[in-house]
């Protein structure tokens, strides 16, 4: 299903290659690494402004502690107390001495911005002063507000009411009698106004209470989803940090628990991500001009290496029809490596030349050969018939000894002209050796006998024509030459490590005792012959070894197990 979208020439797939290993890897990093920078500096930014907000949650409650540590102080000021004890008396004199007092606390919340905290003190007579100005306004009502009326029912002695303003609603008591009433009044919407200028990173600031409504904000146009507000509100103890999608906002969230109220951030992220997003687009349109500006160079170069190269292909498609006469590529073309590889092509094309003229000169001399080896084997064949015919002879005469004697010469001379076998089956080896055996057992007057230890499964497995006979052969002429009886032959066949064994065994007097008695180096009959044999079938994954035993000489051929099923022709072939 996928092979139809493999390019097929070369050209193509290097422009493939190009696109799907270099342009498409480096695009995907590039938007890998802006979206880093990006949560980057989200994570920055919002480590800021929680900051901030944790600057602003902790002056707002300095603030409201401040608030109610006033309240004490006034409580306990003893000119204060004095002068609401007193019966009747000068309000506007009263004034003129309140309204310092009043105002040095005021004076206190410099550092918070004095101008949005605001002191109100009623005595038993309804006048009201206040730390704006010197003077007593008569308001009996005033003190009759029910959140006095709260404050003077609670064992505190004061209430806390947040509105459009944090206010602190006090009594002051002398010998278990209200003697004044006294309001702190904070506008913290002002305060937070004022106070998020002199921050260093700008943002909107919004406060909620617990149900979620908002009390105070920096700005009049912020609009906080409804999710978005049910998110600041699920806050316990921590704070939060996400992002408003749909507004793009970055909302850095915390709770007050004294007042039980929400504080959010609102960061417009359109001021830092829109210049990334712009940058990010110039980027990416600069990368896509320049890649298809490499792929036009690619596709270019690719085009010149892969043209003679087709050149190449059609003068190789036309080598077999023009008979290798008008195959060559002019040189005069190319340069640098195409120039090298037309001139190899042209020398390949001269060495197939002289490789023809070679193999027709072989064949002509195979043929040669194949009429000699015809002739020669008409000799053998006539002493195979002249052998039959002394057989029959001495058959009819009834030397049956005789006879046998012709039926096992007979069969060794058979298959040794059978040419053009090289491997045959194990039991027809046995079988060749175990006539050579009966010849030599009447020749030794039975001197000794051969022992067979073949495993049955190895009857058919392929092994080289005469690869026992020479091995039994060197056993009885040089093992037994000397001996007068109880010689033994033994001759193994088993596997090992999918290996075919072959072992030819002998009690005879071994290697180094023949070497004493006779001046000659003993090297074997037929073994550098089969040393050959093997090496020219089975190349390099085939041995010969010899080793001398007390008594006599274990011969060992190891080579690959070959088994061919009982039904195949056993003619033989070349092993690979």
């Amino acid at each position: 299903m996928w092979s139809r979208w493999i390019p097929k020439t070369l050209t193509y797939r290097l422009f493939g290659s190009f696109l799907i290993f270099i342009v498409i890897p480096f695009l995907i990093i590039q938007m890998y690494t802006y979206g880093q920078i990006e949560k980057m500096i989200g994570r920055q930014l919002s480590d800021k402004n929680n900051e901030q907000l944790n600057f602003i949650i902790n002056n707002l409650n300095h603030v409201r502690s401040d608030l109610f540590a006033q309240m004490l102080q006034l409580e306990l000021n003893p000119v204060i107390v004095e002068l609401l004890e007193q019966p009747g008396g000068d309000a506007d004199a009263n004034a003129g001495m309140i309204a310092p007092i009043l105002e040095h606390y005021r004076s206190q919340y410099a550092p918070y911005g004095e101008n949005y905290v605001r002191f109100e003190l009623s005595d038993r007579y309804g006048n009201v002063y206040g730390n704006a100005a010197a003077v007593a306004v008569q308001n009996p009502e005033w003190r009759e507000l029910p959140e006095f009326q709260t404050a003077a029912g609670s064992r505190e002695g004061f209430q806390w009411v947040s509105g459009n303003e944090l206010s602190l609603y006090s009594v002051i008591r002398s010998e278990e009698q209200i003697i004044g009433w006294l309001r702190v009044t904070f506008d913290y919407a002002g305060w937070l106004h004022h106070f998020s200028r002199n921050l260093l990173i700008q943002q909107d600031y919004i406060i909620l209470d617990r149900d979620g409504r908002v009390l105070a904000r920096t700005k009049s146009n912020i609009q906080l989803q409804p999710d978005v507000i049910a998110r600041i509100r699920a806050l316990q103890h921590d704070k939060a940090s996400f992002v408003d999608q749909k507004n793009a906002l970055l909302i850095n969230a915390g709770y007050i628990r004294p007042m039980n109220w929400y504080i959010a951030s609102a960061f417009t992220l359109d001021i830092y991500f829109g210049s990334l997003d712009h940058i990010k687009k110039q980027l990416f349109i600069t990368f896509m001009i320049t890649a298809a500006l490499f792929v036009l160079i690619t596709f270019g170069i690719s085009s010149g290496i892969t043209r003679p190269l087709k050149l190449l292909e059609r003068k190789m498609s036309d080598m077999g029809q023009e008979k290798f006469q008008k195959s060559m590529i002019p040189e005069g073309k190319y340069r640098g490596e195409m120039l090298s590889l037309a001139q190899t092509f042209n020398r390949m094309v001269d060495d197939i030349r002289s490789l023809i003229q070679q193999l027709k000169m072989e064949v002509r001399e195979r043929e040669a050969i194949r009429q000699q080896m015809l002739l020669i084997q008409m000799n053998p064949h006539f002493l195979l018939n002249t052998l039959n015919l002394i057989k029959w002879n001495v058959h009819e005469k009834g030397d049956r000894e005789t006879t046998d004697i012709c039926i096992a010469l007979g069969t060794l001379l058979e298959q040794s002209l059978a040419s053009e076998e090289e491997v045959i089956h194990l039991y027809k080896e046995r079988e060749l050796v175990q006539a050579y055996d009966y010849i030599q057992q009447i020749r030794f007057d039975r001197r000794f006998h051969v022992r067979y230890e073949i495993q049955p499964e190895l009857n058919y497995a392929l092994v080289p024509k005469f690869i026992l006979q020479p091995l039994v052969e060197n056993s009885i002429n040089y093992a037994f030459s000397r001996r007068k009886q109880d010689g033994l032959v033994t001759i193994r066949a088993y596997t090992d490590e999918e290996k075919l064994v072959l072992e030819v065994e002998d009690n005879g007097s071994g290697y180094r005792a023949h070497e004493k008695t006779d001046k000659r180096r003993r090297k074997g009959i037929g073994l550098a012959n089969i040393r050959e044999r093997l090496n020219l079938l089975f190349r390099n994954d085939s041995e010969l070894t010899i080793v001398e035993m007390e008594p006599g000489t274990r011969v060992t051929v190891r080579m690959p197990l070959l088994l061919a099923a009982p039904n195949e022709p056993d003619d033989g072939g070349r092993a690979e």
